[in-house]
Order: C-alpha cells, then sequence, then structure tokens
C-alpha cells in the first residue's frame, strides 16, 4: 500500500524504496508575490525569491508537485529545473500527485504540449524518468490515463515515440476508459493530433478497432466538408483520413491478437510484476529451469488467471506465442511458451524458489470449511442500502449520479470479490460501463454488455442529492476530515474492511471535487486540516474562463443543455479555426462565434490547469 507524506517541512533525503502519494498542499510563494495573491497565486519562475524557493533544500516533494500542476507557460518551460529538484529531495520515481493522482512521468508527457512547454526538455525528462526506472504503464486513478495517453492527448509525438521504444510497442493499443474505451489512436484522432497518428500507425497501431462508442479512429474525424475550402482544418482533417484509409489492417494471423487490456487487469498486472521485479522484455527463468525473455503477462482464454507468455532462449516450447488461433506475441517456433504467472522469476533467485519447492509436502486431507465464520460479523456482505446522511440512504433501484458524469439505477449494494469493502453495482443509462453486472466470473447483477460499472460509495451520488446539496458550505472540522481521508482511500491499492460504511455527509459529496480543486486555487491548511473551509468557494466552470479542449485554448461559451444529447454540455470557442461550427448545431443556435472555432463538448473534454472539467460542474 502507498504511504501517505506526512511530513510536511522536512525534505527526504534518500529515495524510498516504494512509492507514495503526496498530501496536496499549495505551491510555495515568496513574499513578494504573497503581497500580490489577489492578482495571482500561481508560483512564478520568472521571479527570483520564487527560484530561490525551488531550490531551496526546505522545498517539499509535495510543494514541488504542487507547482508542477500549475498549467502556465513559465511552469511547465522550467520542467527539467522542477523535476531535478525532485529527484534532489528523494522522490521515488513513480510517486503520486495527491490532488491529481498523476506522476511525474504524467506530467513530463504533457508538458510538451505545444504552445505551453518546450517539446525538447519534455523528451529528455522522459527518457530520463524512464532510466530511473519508472513505470510506463501507471494510470491516474482519475483518468484512467497512463503516460501514452497523455502524449496522444496532447500531442507529444516525440514523447509519443520515445515511450512506445520504451515498451516496445505492447501498450499501443492500450485502452482508456475517459476516452469511450478508445485505443492512443482514437485520442490522437479525435483531437487532429496528426504527428501522434503518425506515430502511432508507425509503431503497430490498429486503425479498425472500435471503442465502446461503436466507432473506429477515422470514424472520429469530423466531416471536411463543414469547413471552408482552403482553411487549415480542412486540410488537416483530409491528411489525416488519408492515412488513416491507408492503414494497413490487422494480419490474418493478427486478427485475433489480444492487445488490450481492461484498466483493472493492467492495475493488477502492474502491481504482479513489481512484486515479481521484472518487466515485459526482461530475462526470466520459468520453473527454476528454462531461461528466457518475458513477452506477455496477462489474462487468456484458454485459462483463467494471469499467465506469463516466455520466448525461451532454445527451441523448447510448445508454440510462437499463439494458442488456440489467439496472437499473444511473436516468436520462433516452439521458442513459445505460457506458464502461470508465478512460475516465473527473475535469473539469481532460483535458490530461493528451489528452497520452497523442496519442503516437505503433507497430505492432511480435504478439510469441510462449510461451517467456518468470520469470527466478527461485519454486516456488509449483501447490504440492502447505505447510509448517506442521518434519514438518507442510498439503495437497490435508486437513480445515481457516477463520478459526477453518468447517470443509471443501483442493482447491488455490498461487498465484492475483486476488492475489500462495500461497492455499488449500477445500470447505466448509456453503454459507457464495463461489464454486464459480472466481474472475474462473479454475478451480482444482470444488464446489457458495457451497460454495468462498480463504484465505490465516495464516486456515488443519489440525484435528487445532487441537485439539492450542490450549494452545501462546509464549516464542520469533522467534516472536512472524513472528505480528506476519503479521498485518499480511493488512491490507495488496498481499503480496510470496516464493520459500517457510512457515505459522508451530502453536501462532501457535493463538494468533494470542490475540495479538490480548492488546493490549486486557494490556500490549503498546514495544521489541522489539510484543506480550506472555503470549499464552497472554489473553481467551477463558468461562461468566459479559458479551458484545454482538444489540445486546444478556448473560451467557454455555453452551459447548459442541448437538443441532441442528454446532460450537460459546454459550447466552446477555439482560438484557432479547429473546431466544427459557429455556435449553431442542428438549426439552433447555442452561443456565438467565428465560423470552425465552434466546439459543443461535454464537460470531461476539458480541462482548467490540468483539473478535468467533469470535476469542475455540477449537475
Amino acid at each position: 500500500m502507498n504511504e501517505m507524506d506526512e511530513t510536511e517541512g522536512v525534505k527526504t533525503t534518500n529515495v524510498r524504496l516504494r512509492p507514495m502519494i503526496h498530501s496536496p498542499v499549495d505551491a510555495p510563494l515568496c513574499l513578494t508575490c504573497q503581497e500580490n495573491r489577489a492578482e495571482t497565486t500561481l508560483f512564478n519562475p520568472k521571479c527570483r525569491s520564487c527560484r530561490d524557493i525551488l531550490a531551496s533544500p526546505l522545498t517539499t516533494v509535495a510543494q514541488l508537485f504542487a507547482i508542477l500542476r500549475q498549467w502556465t507557460s513559465p511552469v511547465q518551460q522550467s520542467l527539467e529545473a522542477i523535476l531535478q529538484q525532485m529527484f534532489s529531495a528523494g522522490v521515488h520515481v513513480d510517486d503520486r500527485d495527491g490532488l491529481t493522482d498523476m506522476t511525474m512521468l504524467h506530467y513530463a508527457c504533457k508538458s510538451g504540449c505545444r504552445g505551453m512547454g518546450d517539446v525538447d526538455e519534455s523528451c529528455r525528462m522522459v527518457t530520463l524518468i524512464l532510466s530511473e526506472g519508472a513505470d510506463p504503464y501507471i494510470r491516474c486513478r482519475w483518468t484512467n490515463m497512463a503516460a501514452i495517453h497523455y502524449a496522444a492527448y496532447f500531442d507529444v509525438a516525440p514523447v509519443l515515440a520515445i515511450l512506445l521504444q520504451a515498451t516496445k510497442a505492447i501498450d499501443v493499443d492500450s485502452r482508456c476508459s475517459e476516452f469511450d474505451q478508445g485505443t492512443p489512436l482514437h485520442i490522437a484522432v479525435r483531437n487532429l493530433s496528426y504527428q501522434s497518428v503518425t506515430v502511432l500507425l508507425q509503431n503497430g497501431a490498429d486503425a479498425y478497432i472500435k471503442d465502446t462508442a461503436g466507432k473506429m479512429p477515422i470514424d472520429w474525424l469530423p466531416d471536411p466538408d463543414g469547413f471552408e475550402q482552403e482553411s487549415e482544418t480542412r486540410k488537416l482533417v483530409v491528411r489525416l483520413k488519408r492515412i488513416l484509409e491507408e492503414a494497413e489492417p490487422p494480419d490474418a494471423d493478427d486478427s485475433n491478437q489480444m492487445t488490450s487490456l481492461s484498466s483493472e487487469d493492467g492495475s493488477r498486472i502492474s502491481r504482479i510484476l513489481q512484486a515479481i521485479g521484472v518487466r515485459v522484455g526482461d530475462k526470466v527463468i520459468v520453473g527454476g529451469v528454462k531461461p528466457g525473455t518475458l513477452r506477455y503477462c496477462g489474462p487468456t482464454l484458454f485459462a483463467d488467471g494471469i499467465w506469463a507468455g516466455v520466448e525461451l532462449d532454445e527451441a523448447a516450447g510448445k508454440n510462437n506465442g499463439t494458442v488456440d488461433g489467439m496472437l499473444y506475441f511473436k516468436c520462433p517456433p516452439n521458442y513459445g511458451i505460457f506458464a502461470p504467472i508465478h512460475k516465473i522469476s527473475r535469473p539469481g533467485m532460483l535458490a530461493k524458489s528451489q528452497s520452497k519447492a523442496s519442503l516437505i509436502r503433507l497430505n492432511h486431507g480435504k478439510v469441510d470449511l462449510g461451517h467456518v465464520t468470520a469470527r466478527v460479523d461485519s454486516g456488509l456482505r449483501s447490504s440492502k442500502a447505505v447510509s448517506v446522511s442521518p434519514g438518507e440512504e442510498i439503495q437497490v433501484s435508486d437513480r445515481v449520479l457516477v463520478a459526477g458524469k453518468r447517470t443509471g439505477v443501483v442493482m447491488y449494494v455490498g461487498e465484492t470479490e475483486f476488492a475489500t469493502g462495500v461497492w455499488f453495482g449500477i445500470k447505466l443509462d448509456r453503454p459507457d460501463g464495463k461489464n454486464d453486472g459480472s466481474v472475474n466470473g462473479q454475478r451480482y447483477f444482470t444488464c446489457e454488455p458495457c451497460h454495468g460499472v462498480f463504484a465505490p460509495p465516495s464516486r456515488v451520488q443519489r440525484l435528487n442529492a445532487c441537485a439539492n446539496g450542490g450549494g452545501d458550505e462546509i464549516n464542520d472540522r469533522t467534516t472536512i476530515s472524513a472528505s480528506t481521508s476519503d479521498i485518499h482511500t480511493q488512491m490507495t491499492t488496498e481499503a480496510t474492511p470496516s464493520s459500517s460504511i457510512v457515505i459522508p455527509h451530502k453536501s462532501i459529496m457535493s463538494n468533494k471535487h470542490s475540495l479538490t480543486r480548492s488546493m490549486t486555487t486557494g490556500s490549503v491548511g498546514h495544521r489541522g486540516s489539510p484543506f480550506s473551509s472555503s470549499a464552497s468557494n472554489s473553481l467551477r466552470l463558468s461562461e468566459g474562463m479559458n479551458v484545454l479542449c482538444s489540445g486546444e485554448m478556448g473560451v467557454i461559451k455555453f452551459i447548459g443543455s442541448v437538443d441532441f444529447a442528454d446532460g450537460t454540455w459546454l459550447g466552446i470557442e477555439l482560438k484557432l479555426p479547429k473546431g466544427k461550427h459557429d455556435g449553431c448545431v442542428q438549426g439552433r443556435r447555442y452561443f456565438a462565434c467565428r465560423p470552425g472555432h465552434g466546439l459543443l463538448v461535454r464537460p470531461n473534454k476539458v480541462s482548467v490547469r490540468g483539473i478535468n472539467g467533469s470535476k469542475l460542474i455540477f449537475n
């Protein structure tokens, strides 16, 4: 389990062996900037006194993360200085920012965004971080994005090339739930990122994979006829369409290739490999006797569980990486072999494995455990309802809002086999889920495919509570502390079972994300509660606000409902002519802007200072 950073004033000098999550704090400001706090709350690398703070041994890793997450050109162009200082402070290469749940690698990938940071500096830092042993498969638990997804989203093609070279492109088609379970190619096409699309295709990206919206990457391209004949956007769309149409379909042998993993499987596999001390591409020993190279790790169709696919050093295997017509990896015939993951070890760990294997096995016969019960009845196995606040509960058949953006009906409340604690099983109104009510072969409820999703209590709100609780203020210290604990519980890899689970008061649920946002722009207390009590005044999306949308800067011109779809939508006027209209869609005008500059998007498609828009808006 990750450890939280409890020390705010002492800098770590020794590199830790395990990553941790650093508590959210404000970016430090010099006295000059504090005097001008009414004008800005941003760290200013151009200020000499701020630079002195950056280089100070008293500046903590948490404060350096706070500086790094500020989405301004001066900060992003100071990426190298900030990261070098973090290394000097003894940061683990896979440490996470407690506010955004992003690692240094995630920040370095997005820092190369055109018009914001320096691409060459971003490439140098990504190379450095990877050389220090960073895990390129780690995903942000807010956005479900790995480093490759951030690089594709912000169109940092040189960084994409570095990442794909480091991973040998095994994750080139890894899916991301933030983008309808689309691949990096889907993300790049949706943002009209020509260079990133080119790099991905050169590294074997499958242009024919469909996301949960039923679209291949090419289907996300706008109609070029919607733009002026000589506009740059039209030319870009035509070029993208041409190279996607020219992309070769998967080979017959590759048509059944197993390349994509769910976010749950990916996270579990990453932890397993980290525990063993190997990565895909490393030398391993199979069963204590056969040396080879790990080429695949993940689920298979021929058996349950996690399996390792290994290319042996000699022709002592059973296949070429394909089993029952399903391609898992490629190697010469009879060099491939599959083994349960516990049969894999690092070279040099053989003696330890053999000593364990040499233990005498005693057969005590089969023991009937049918009468064995838990010493303490937790009362959570088949809960009918979970308390939201005194007199208010969420129970089966309630309509709820999941993660602030998806609506559905609660079908199950209770414990699960895939994680500890109480979970809600929800049937979504739209096919934006991950299952049909069953996980790992265990059925909890029944619904249509891709309509089912499981969420912890902290991510679920009853719809009437959402409507009524959005303006509540948080003044009670205990309530704030409970919300703080709730946020960090989501960011740990293990949950602690409890005899009773109570969802925080609806004011916490309504303002949980506003608490998070306030740590970017407002003050964060350093004693007592780590959050400011002024959470109700924190950042929210509003008309006139500058946002980042599809890698381009824009201004919100409209917030509200639309005729062509449910939910809340944003009308954005982009600074460059990379939109689709002038604010008028299907005969209805939502706002006015220049032709080709307008977009209507979901709140989760924009970000403000690195924070996803879905966390800055209340339904």
